[in-house]
């Protein structure tokens, strides 16, 4: 399984048929085990070429499983004054996967 990040919604129509797809950025696993301290994995954006860029593709939307919960590695500093939630997933270089959001996410993450 992998874990993206949805950066857009939209469907087309070809000869009658709607497809609901998503532009997804892909997120790569760090290292080869959970953290050693949270018991969780790491992932970060897959960057690649020579400007970093994530790497993006669409998908049809029968092909996401369930919504993962990704909690922000902090580092040692602090957020600024009126740092707005919604700007998390651009801010952060590497989060965590809670595993423990909901029953079915323990067991399929498990």
């Amino acid at each position: 399984m992998s874990v993206v990040h949805l950066r857009l919604l939209f469907s087309f129509k070809h000869i009658g048929v709607t497809y609901p797809c998503t532009l997804v950025e892909w997120l790569d696993r760090v290292g080869q085990q959970p953290d050693p301290e949270m018991g969780l994995w790491v992932v970060k954006p897959d960057l690649h070429g020579c400007n970093e860029d994530a790497f993006c593709t669409v998908v049809h939307l029968d092909c996401l499983l369930c919504a993962a919960h990704l909690v922000p590695v902090f580092g040692h500093r602090f957020l600024p004054s009126g740092f707005k939630h919604q700007y998390s997933l651009d801010s952060f270089h590497a989060f965590f996967v809670n595993k423990y959001i909901d029953y079915h996410t323990f067991e399929l993450l498990s």
